[in-house]
């Protein structure tokens, strides 16, 4: 290759990174947009790996040019995440762990997960796509040591339960565009209470699946708004947390992200997280994954700020 079309390479590259850049992290509500605003993980890697070959074969400009971009999608994604530099410090008030698990991931056994939970330090699970052949599995094996829950068994992909080792003061099942979610009010302790929400949130498929994830989406952060006090919701909401709809969910609600960052492999980025309240903080958040490297969910671990009430 001559150095006149070497150069025009390097030019084209870099433009097109730019433009794929800014194309990213604008907002844009349109599926091609949000179909290219989840794989940015990938994007920057490939800019990261451009720049080391721009490196190697002596192209400063090339190489700073994607070390650039790949920065500022650092920036973008950093921006969605937990904005915590450092986990809060363990505190004096009362503390409780989560846990989100689709029972479409269980590849082991019915006790081989039942004993996974049992090793677990979780005070409340949510369970989605509770279908009927793990309802009475889940309600004779996990009823001593979570004895109280909410369910609602479905043959369907919206069958959810609610498993709790605090009483439940308040439950109810919320239809959002004829889609349900359970809802709880649980009292963690004698004055502490939080409300707990697992929405299950429809993929992006084809338009007109694209246009009810929309509908829930705003919806649900509408519900979720006139809530009051502490707050957690968790579930499959099927789109990367630096989406421009989790991130109008969030501001919407005020919610929190209590994950950091992606702990997994980057060729499985997660659907499911966790969202919380400014009176709580997050103290821990790591991937459910079992003996045999499946993963099942997540869990986070939480304390209530020390002014909250």
């Amino acid at each position: 290759m001559t150095k006149t079309a070497t150069k025009t390479l390097s030019f084209a590259i870099m433009i097109i990174s730019w433009l794929l850049t800014l194309f990213i992290i604008i907002d844009v509500d349109f599926m091609g947009y949000r179909k290219l605003q989840e794989i940015a993980v990938f994007v920057l890697f490939s800019f990261l790996s451009i720049g080391i070959i721009g490196f190697i074969f002596n192209s400063s400009k090339l190489m700073l040019n994607q070390f650039a971009c790949a920065a500022m999608l650092c920036i973008y994604l950093k921006s969605a995440s937990n904005s915590a530099l450092q986990l809060p410090e363990v505190n004096q008030s009362t503390h409780f762990s989560v846990a989100h698990i689709n029972l479409s991931s269980v590849e082991s056994g019915y006790e081989e997960f039942i004993e996974e939970i049992k090793s677990r330090e979780i005070d409340i699970i949510s369970f989605q796509e509770f279908k009927p052949d793990w309802a009475p599995i889940l309600q004779s094996m996990l009823t001593e040591i979570f004895p109280f829950k909410v369910e609602n068994v479905r043959i369907d992909l919206f069958g959810m339960s609610i498993y709790s080792k605090f009483p439940i003061d308040q439950k109810d099942t919320i239809i959002i565009d004829n889609k349900p979610f359970l809802e709880a009010k649980i009292d963690v302790d004698k004055s502490r209470k939080i409300h707990l929400s697992n929405p299950l949130i429809l993929p992006s498929i084809d338009a007109q699946m694209d246009n009810t994830q929309e509908i829930q989406m705003v919806k649900t952060a509408e519900h979720i708004s006139t809530q009051d006090g502490p707050k957690v919701v968790m579930g499959d909401f099927n789109m990367v947390y630096w989406s421009s709809r989790i991130r109008d969910f969030r501001n919407t609600t005020g919610l929190m992200n209590s994950r950091r960052d992606i702990s997994q492999s980057v060729l499985s980025i997660p659907y499911d997280h966790i969202f919380y309240s400014k009176d709580l903080e997050c103290t821990k958040f790591f991937d459910l994954v079992d003996d045999n490297g499946t993963r099942l969910g997540i869990q986070a671990d939480f304390q209530f700020t020390e002014n909250s009430q």
